[in-house]
């Protein structure tokens, strides 16, 4: 088992001969999303039954769901960048090289803005079935199947305006004491908008066979072989078409909120009008992976000393993934094609975007998801002189195998000292792998060069938990490990997929690929806590860790010249040595000196701060991504009788999420600080029946995020929806 930094959840699923007799239990919920406007249902259905019969308890259990959500996720963004001229005019630059904000020989000015209105609807049906049989006391047997289905139809609509035309319309206005443009007032804009219609569909498929065996009075075994099947696929269309204007201005960052602000003046962006055509897009893409596992494991209650009781048992592994993927882009007509002219091709987007909160576009003119869905041929004749699907490219395969034993041995500890209890865990657990990979690398050019990757590594990860007993009311936890987390199949997958620039856009197209090169992230860990109890429910701890890293993952975007087109291209790669280090604090509080009928109510809340950091390529220290320095969250919860209510609050702060080196701004991409409120109620109007409410994200928090300087180099706004739902449960 190949366990993350913060551990792993061992989840488990009901089987038949958990219940006493027959079990019906059914659920439903309804949830109003307010970015979609759309009431979708979340579906659950469990029936088990139980026999005794001569040959043992026998049981059989179905349950299935279904879950459907309408999205609606709207972007603003911003562009890189790069230096200008007094004119208007692009100097040359080198990219990732971060320039100085207070040369006045040259101003700091975007490339573009614009923003994202993605909609769709995802479902997601599943079914369950179990049969066990218990023939003694002492042994008992299960099959379980399961399907996990997934179904996707979405679009992208994309809206791209230009920030560095020419002429300049009034001088250059900037940030007080920078050279960086705060407010542009420019001609002959290019204003690009695009569509992409997706389809996409996974089938997962589990099938499993186990038992449990008491095989002497001192002994248990438990076995289990797993076998599991995924698809994916999905296809798209999807289509860019421009149109030059006659003046914007923007202004970048007003009042330092982080939101640009634009207008659009001698045309309107929701008039089909004068739109022609530019690139053309046609991708699919098959993903397949199969996984074969077994586990044995044994429980041997013998106390020898400390020892309590002793554990240990094998794995084995073998799976394999693949991939095939076309990715086809023409750019035979752009410019060529009034896409006007084409009956049913342009729609509008829905319109009220980010609720008129921005002074910004509230729709815009794209190509029809529809249309491009239901009309593929009539699009490849038209914009890319083709017909049929493309075929899969041969140079975009990727496969991968691993194969992988660990054996494990732990034993339980429980001993007396200075008076106290002492008990805990301690075990050592030794992993080989072996892995090969196989594809296709794009170096410098357009060559792609096959490449197989194999590695073999043994892993040997020990793990100490301890537990000192101070009393009834206080206790002390050590825990120390090693653990290794390896990359997933699809990072290193070294499949490119491009976006070359449009007409009129000035710079290097954009890609994102795996990284077959990609190392396993290894860490050592140690945990230092304190607990204290008091009252009934009540507790507070606090706990001090530190994390040793090696080979940290993180995105990072840099320029390549593939089939001699720039291209800033978006990989996982490994940081190198880093160390993560901090204190949480935490306290549950339920008062018991208080009127009978707030008998219930408590508080719950957390703090946690880390210090964490590695190196980058260079060897040069660097925060490291997804990590907040600072985080907390707060629950006021009353439960008392049939009625309990939860009503919570989060935060964290400022935290990295990449590097963009493709320009020259700081690299580093920053997520800033957000904040959640979330509430839910409940009430059990019988043993049998309970109704629920609850929303999220109650206030609307938006999502920000910035190049190194929050004020300077604003990057994206993104709105989150709030969510309302009723649920009723009924079990009998």
């Amino acid at each position: 088992m190949k366990v993350a930094l913060g551990g792993a959840i061992d989840i488990q699923t009901r089987r038949p001969l958990d219940f006493e007799g027959s079990q019906v239990t059914v659920t439903g919920k309804a949830t109003y999303s307010d970015q979609s406007q759309q009431t979708d249902p979340n579906l659950s259905l469990l029936l088990s039954q139980r026999w005794q019969t001569g040959w043992g308890d026998m049981g059989a259990l179905v349950s299935g769901s279904f879950i459907r959500s309408n999205y609606r996720d709207q972007i603003i963004w911003g562009g890189a960048i790069f230096p200008h001229d007094s004119d208007g005019n692009r100097l040359d630059s080198t990219p990732g090289e971060v320039l100085a904000t207070d040369d006045m020989s040259y101003s700091l000015v975007r490339d573009a803005i614009g923003a994202i209105d993605n909609q769709g609807d995802r479902r997601r049906p599943t079914l369950n079935m179990v049969l066990e049989w218990a023939p003694t006391e002492t042994s008992s047997y299960y099959v379980d199947a399961t399907y996990i289905g997934y179904r996707e139809t979405g679009m992208s609509q994309f809206l791209r305006m230009g920030t560095d035309s020419q002429p300049l319309l009034a001088p250059y206005e900037y940030f007080a004491g920078t050279n960086v443009v705060s407010r542009a007032y420019l001609a002959n804009p290019n204003y690009l908008t695009a569509n992409s219609a997706s389809r996409g569909s996974t089938d997962g498929y589990q099938y499993g066979l186990g038992g449990e065996w008491a095989l002497a009075d001192a002994l248990d075994m438990q076995a289990e072989l797993f076998y599991q099947s995924n698809t994916y696929t999905t296809d798209s269309q999807a289509l860019d078409i421009e149109r030059q204007g006659d003046a914007l201005w923007v202004e970048f960052n007003p009042n330092g909120g982080g939101q640009p602000a634009v207008g659009i003046e001698g045309l309107s962006l929701d008039d089909p009008s004068g739109f022609v055509s530019a690139t053309y897009f046609d991708r699919r893409h098959r993903a397949s992976g199969r996984a074969l596992s077994g586990r044995v494991d044994f429980d041997y209650f013998r106390p020898l000393g400390w020892v309590d009781s002793w554990q240990f048992g094998a794995r084995a592994e073998t799976r394999d993934a693949s991939s095939n993927n076309a990715d086809a882009h023409h750019c035979e007509v752009c410019g060529e094609v009034d896409v006007s002219a084409i009956e049913g091709l342009l729609t509008v987007t829905p319109g009220d975007f980010f609720s008129g909160d921005a002074t910004y576009p509230e729709r815009w003119v794209v190509p029809s998801a529809y249309f491009m869905r239901n009309n593929p041929d009539l699009m490849r004749d038209t914009f890319a002189n083709t017909s049929g699907e493309p075929a899969y490219d041969p140079a975009q395969f990727f496969a991968a195998t691993e194969d992988s034993v660990a054996v494990y041995g732990q034993v339980n500890l429980m001993t007396e000292l200075a008076g106290h209890m002492l008990d805990g865990m301690f075990g050592v657990r030794v992993v080989h792998t072996d892995a090969t990979l196989t594809g296709f690398d794009v170096i410098d050019d357009e060559t792609a060069s096959p490449t197989e990757v194999n590695t073999t590594a043994t892993e040997v990860l020990p793990n100490l938990t301890l537990r000192y007993q101070l009393g009834l009311q206080t206790q002390l936890r050590l825990n120390a490990s090693r653990t290794v987390t390896r990359p997933n199949f699809g990072d290193l997958n070294p499949t490119l997929v491009l976006r070359a620039p449009a007409n009129g856009q000035s710079g290097a197209g954009e890609g994102h690929g795996g990284n077959p090169d990609l190392q396993a992230v290894e860490a050592n860990n140690l945990d230092i806590g304190a607990e204290y109890y008091f009252g009934e429910g009540s507790a507070v701890y606090s706990t001090w860790f530190y994390r040793d890293i090696e080979n940290w993952i993180i995105p990072t975007t840099a320029t390549e010249t593939i089939a001699g087109q720039t291209y800033n291209i978006t990989r996982p790669t490994n940081a190198g040595s880093g160390s993560m280090q901090g204190i949480e604090f935490g306290l549950q509080y339920f008062p018991q000196a208080v009127p009978d009928w707030l008998l219930g109510i408590g508080v719950q809340g957390s703090y946690t701060y880390i210090d964490a950091q590695t190196e980058d390529a260079e060897g040069e220290i660097i925060g490291m991504e997804g990590v907040s320095r600072h985080s907390a969250s707060a629950v006021l919860v009353y439960e008392k009788g049939p009625f309990s209510a939860r009503l919570s609050h989060t935060y964290r702060d400022a935290h990295l999420t990449g590097y963009n080196q493709a320009a020259n701004m700081p690299a580093e991409i920053m997520a800033d600080d957000i904040q959640f409120t979330d509430f839910s109620m409940g009430y059990e109007i019988t043993d049998n029946l309970i109704v629920s409410f609850d929303a999220t994200n109650v206030f609307g928090s938006k999502f920000y995020d910035y190049f190194g300087d929050a004020y300077l180099y604003n990057r994206d706004v993104r709105r989150y929806s709030r969510t309302f739902s009723l649920g009723v449960r009924y079990t009998l």
